[in-house]
């Protein structure tokens, strides 16, 4: 899931709206009774509906929709957690790497709550495998890859012949001749990814051979690149790719968490950065949050007001005990979809702050 995804979703506004979310798992003998999970889920999604008074053909179309997605679903490569979102002449489905509670509900907008909280605490990223042949693109989201075809992926090799073309100079090594060609074709795949990614957040990995490696990093700048993995890949599989891949993305992560955190320190009492859930909340009402600093877990019962940034909690100006919202979820929520990005630690690590941030101004 993309942050691009996700916002789509957000943005929906139509009743009726109808979320579901079920339970799944990646192995057997547990991933056995995942078709009848959401089969049953399905059967009472229809019932609220109706219970609901929406008209029966409306209820008819989703239904069948939901029917037809069930029997197309691949149930062996699911995850921990599955949404489905339906709407008129709309279906969008996002697996999860985190359980979920099964849930049906019917509102104006999509039920997000759990692809947000999931969606910052769970690194996304792209992975390029180079190839003499055909270099692929995929998206990554925590354990899981996904190629992606379009925006020029693949890319086919037009330059892979390794021997000069006849009449050629007999001074040039063969070897140089065929270097040259793959530069020619790496920095063409190099523009390709940087057109890709010119707008987004998420890391780039590459995976490939010591050479193509080296050629890539000359052409794109040892900047473009998070971190690699050396080999050559080009029959594996995603989920073979995710399992190579997944010791470099840790090691990214944690660096980035240093980086962010030393930053946070700098930052801290100065103009350029806050602490404390109130601060942070009229931050990030202002879209003046650049990186959110949380400790995990942290949960503050209460409500937020996201064009003002007033928080009140149910212990300090509550007047009830039913406040419906996490305060710190709705805050990360709020700064993600005004273009910041979330980092979260330990609990303890920053200092008793619990919350704080990077202010882009």
């Amino acid at each position: 899931m993309t942050h691009e995804d996700l916002k789509r979703i957000q943005s929906y506004r139509g009743y009726p709206a109808l979320s579901l979310r079920v339970r799944t798992h990646r192995r057997m003998p547990e991933a056995q009774q995942d078709p009848t999970r959401l089969k049953n889920l399905i059967r009472h999604a229809e019932k609220v509906m109706l219970e609901r008074n929406i008209s029966s053909a409306v209820v008819h179309d989703y239904i069948n929709r939901l029917d037809l997605f069930h029997r197309q679903l691949d149930w062996r490569y699911l995850d921990e957690g599955l949404c489905v979102f339906v709407a008129a002449g709309r279906l969008a489905w996002v697996m999860l790497p985190e359980p979920v509670e099964e849930t049906v509900v019917v509102g104006e907008t999509f039920l997000t709550r759990d692809l947000v909280r999931i969606a910052s605490r769970t690194p996304r990223y792209h992975l390029l495998v180079l190839s003499e042949q055909a270099t692929r693109w995929f998206q990554g989201w925590g354990r899981r890859l996904s190629e992606e075809t379009g925006h020029g992926f693949p890319i086919q090799n037009q330059e892979n012949s390794h021997d000069p073309p006849e009449g050629f100079n007999k001074g040039v090594d063969p070897k140089a001749h065929a270097n040259e060609r793959s530069k020619v074709f790496l920095r063409r795949v190099a523009e390709t990814a940087k057109a890709r990614i010119n707008n987004e957040q998420a890391p780039l990995f590459v995976a490939g051979v010591d050479r193509l490696q080296a050629l890539y990093r000359e052409a794109a700048g040892e900047d473009a690149i998070s971190g690699s993995v050396n080999g050559n890949f080009d029959g594996h599989s995603p989920h073979e790719l995710a399992a190579a891949l997944s010791p470099e993305v840790e090691r990214w992560q944690q660096v980035r968490r240093h980086m962010v955190l030393e930053r946070f320190q700098e930052a801290k009492g100065t103009r350029n950065g806050v602490a404390g859930l109130r601060e942070v909340g009229e931050a990030a009402a202002m879209a003046r949050v650049d990186t959110l600093l949380v400790e995990s877990p942290y949960s503050i019962a209460g409500t937020y007001d996201r064009e003002t940034g007033r928080v009140i909690t149910v212990a300090n100006g509550g007047e009830n005990d039913l406040a419906p919202d996490d305060v710190v979820d709705e805050i990360v929520e709020t700064v993600m979809e005004r273009g910041g990005s979330v980092v979260f630690y330990q609990d303890g690590r920053l200092a008793g702050a619990s919350i704080g941030a990077i202010l882009r101004y």
